[in-house]
């Protein structure tokens, strides 16, 4: 169980280290919901209706953005071979690197969901909700 924890704090470290982590995922998320609406029209009538369709996707999006890093510095530098011939086991492994990923990156961007919905028309009321819809929703991604 200690390994286990080790390994989630470092994959912790490593989402918040160097480029593309959290930061980069929540620029994304915020310029594609505000890309997207400028693309449809920009009418905010028009844009009510498709505003949840919109965070949803800019949501999935952004989430995916990092899913490339998860094993990709393990396979790189040999770790990923370590990790698969210790005593923990491999579904452990994905679940601890899995818990570690979304806390770096799908809480941040359930706390940035909030600003995108204001800007797309929601009343500042709902953003409560819209932010737990979004970190509820993000353990899907």
């Amino acid at each position: 169980m200690k390994g286990l924890m080790i390994l989630f704090r470092r994959e912790l470290a490593l989402a918040w280290s160097g480029g593309g982590g959290p930061l980069l995922a929540c620029g994304f998320f915020l310029c594609l919901t505000a890309l997207v609406p400028l693309a449809a029209g920009g009418d905010p009538a028009g844009l009510r209706p498709i505003a949840g369709g919109i965070a949803w996707l800019a949501l999935a999006l952004s989430s995916i953005l990092s899913l490339e890093r998860l094993f990709e510095r393990d396979l790189e530098d040999g770790a990923l071979d370590l990790i698969a011939l210790g005593p923990i086991p491999l579904e452990l492994v994905v679940l601890a690197k899995a818990k570690a990923q979304w806390l770096a990156v799908g809480v941040p961007l359930a706390l940035t969901a909030p600003v995108a919905a204001i800007t797309m028309g929601l009343p500042p009321s709902l953003a409560p909700l819209v932010a737990m819809s979004a970190l509820i929703g993000s353990l899907g991604f």
